[in-house]
């Protein structure tokens, strides 16, 4: 299903999310949405929205913001069936080459980052 820049604000609209400069990409295959929002909560509730609303799988490239300023710790991600680095680098940076970052910013995946299991709970970094 094809999804336009006014579904997608209308979808956030109805979350109640605010995206500050939101912009809208279908690929096909997914939705890519890029801006700004005030949170982590709220970037997981955009996905959420435009995900019920669509039925389409979400690559999500909101900024939260201030998290520049925040030190750049990251976020916590829970591994899931399937999932490798570069797979979890394509979703949070939309270069699935960024997979070095993830390795670097967590230590015991140094020795074998082909071994990350279901369940792993790992760091994605801030770039």
């Amino acid at each position: 299903m094809a999804v336009s820049q006014s579904q997608a604000a209308a979808a956030l609209q109805k979350a109640g999310v605010n995206v500050f400069g939101l912009q809208v990409e279908d690929t096909g295959a997914s939705v890519a949405l890029r801006g700004t929002v005030s949170s982590e909560a709220e970037k997981r509730k955009a996905e959420q929205a435009i995900r019920q609303a669509t039925d389409t799988e979400v690559a999500n490239f909101l900024e939260v913001q201030g998290k520049a300023d925040a030190g750049g710790a990251g976020e916590t991600y829970t591994v899931k069936s399937g999932d490798t680095l570069r797979k979890i680098a394509q979703r949070y940076y939309g270069d699935e080459m960024k997979w070095h970052a993830i390795r670097d910013a967590n230590p015991e995946l140094a020795a074998n980052p082909d071994r990350i299991e279901v369940g792993q709970r790992i760091t994605i970094p801030s770039l």
